[in-house]
């Protein structure tokens, strides 16, 4: 199955390269919200808890989404490079939102 990166880009081009540690960043942010509930059970309760964080658990549920997918329907439901737009989030295939000009 492909990895999330490979899905960053225009469907017509190569993946594009992201300029940052994405798995990083992720297990990072994942662990400080672990580590802040963690300290506030132990506030609120007196109890230690265990704290683990790792890429491979967050590159997964990054693309998790696709697992049931792929898994029932095969390589038809690979995720494929589609720029701006996406299947799996909103806004689907919105490139411009009009609003109306309050400038006046």
């Amino acid at each position: 199955m492909p990895a999330p990166p490979d899905r960053f880009g225009e469907a017509d081009r190569n993946p594009a390269l992201i300029p940052l540690a994405i798995g990083d960043s992720y297990t990072g942010v994942t662990a400080a919200m672990a580590i802040c509930a963690t300290l506030l059970h132990r506030e609120r309760t007196g109890e230690d808890q265990y704290v683990e964080a790792t890429l491979v658990d967050s590159w997964f549920h990054m693309a998790q989404v696709n697992v049931p997918r792929v898994s029932l329907r095969g390589e038809a439901a690979f995720p494929v490079r589609a720029g701006r737009c996406t299947r799996t989030a909103a806004p689907l295939e919105i490139s411009v939102i009009r609003t109306r000009n309050t400038s006046r």
